[in-house]
């Protein structure tokens, strides 16, 4: 399993924090959030366009894809609702 896919730590969550703090105060923060929708759009439309190669995989590899798109989609939405 891989270590990566856990829950945030505090120390995690506060770097995001600061990070969003920055990126406000920068003007990056409406770029970032253009970015992050279109990762999201992404990796929605790939994992849709290889469904069926997907389902044909074993759960082990399945469960394997499932953890990295969820790291990225992590990165661009927060418990399922969009950034804030």
């Amino acid at each position: 399993m891989n270590p990566h896919l856990g829950k945030k730590s505090h120390r995690d969550k506060k770097l995001c924090k600061n990070l969003k703090k920055v990126l406000k105060s920068s003007g990056s923060y409406k770029k970032y959030e253009k970015k992050a929708d279109k990762l999201s759009v992404k990796i929605r439309e790939i994992k849709e366009k290889n469904a069926e190669s997907i389902s044909k995989l074993s759960e082990n590899n399945k469960a394997y894809i499932e953890g990295e798109t969820a790291r990225f989609k992590d990165y661009a939405d927060k418990d399922g609702r969009k950034k804030t």
